[in-house]
């Protein structure tokens, strides 16, 4: 189905990548799984988002709809404890060798 969000392959990830500023034709924010393909997630990640409050939503008919300017916003504020998560690995895989 084309809803109208301009969509380019992402040749790092496998996913589709949503370009930024473009979402679907009406304007009424991404659906889970934009929202999942944006942030690099699995779909169940996004509803656990969602659940905790750090992701806020609206519904459009039956479905669940998430601003793209909300969805920037939460990643930006969790770079920090995604990038110490990361170093935290690294380290540890320094420290056993691998």
């Amino acid at each position: 189905m084309n809803d109208g969000t301009r969509r380019f392959p992402d040749m790092s990830t496998g996913h589709n990548r949503i370009e930024m500023g473009q979402e679907n034709t009406l304007g009424a924010g991404l659906n889970v799984n934009e929202a999942a393909d944006r942030l690099h997630v699995s779909r169940a990640r996004i509803f656990t988002l969602i659940r905790q409050g750090q992701l806020p939503i609206r519904t459009v008919g039956f479905g669940l709809r998430i601003a793209l300017n909300d969805l920037q916003r939460f990643d930006e504020l969790d770079r920090p404890r995604r990038r110490a998560a990361l170093d935290e690995l690294s380290r540890t895989d320094h420290e056993l060798g691998l």
